[in-house]
């Protein structure tokens, strides 16, 4: 599904997205309620804000792809992008926390750690884009919102 004249890099990386995005779509629709059966309710808490924090993550980046797809095709303008559809960079959108990791089924970590690993590589691809002068930053000053 290579969109003519972009980047290969582009269009491997959105094929890897989907594929990401659909692994995540079943893993909640067809596996979360079976693995948190028989989890107390801690246990089901902790997966409930790591798929949100997974399904977060996710759409995200095909936002991002998107988005780039439309400023490849004209629909948007480049300043657009810059304005609008970087990633987000706040720290809740990455499990920093051992702890919560516990309990959680090993498809559901393994999700986690691939979603996040691949974030922080789009994230490189995003940094090409602009300088970091022309990333907005969403912190609003808070510096417990940024990825260390």
């Amino acid at each position: 599904m290579q969109e003519q004249g972009a980047p290969k890099i582009f269009s491997k990386t959105f094929e890897e997205a989907m594929d990401l995005l659909i692994e995540s779509r079943d893993y909640i629709a067809f596996e979360e309620k079976i693995d948190s059966a028989s989890l107390g309710i801690a246990e089901q808490l902790c997966t409930t804000l790591e798929t949100t924090r997974l399904t977060s993550r996710v759409i995200n980046l095909m936002t991002w792809f998107l988005a780039r797809r439309a400023v490849h095709e004209g629909e948007i303008e480049m300043e657009e992008f810059l304005d609008e559809y970087r990633l987000d960079q706040r720290s809740v959108l990455f499990s920093n926390d051992e702890r919560t990791l516990k309990g959680l089924s090993e498809h559901l970590v393994e999700l986690m750690e691939r979603s996040e690993a691949f974030y922080q590589r789009v994230s490189r691809l995003d940094a090409l884009t602009g300088n970091a002068s022309n990333i907005p930053d969403r912190t609003n000053g808070d510096p417990s919102l940024t990825i260390h």
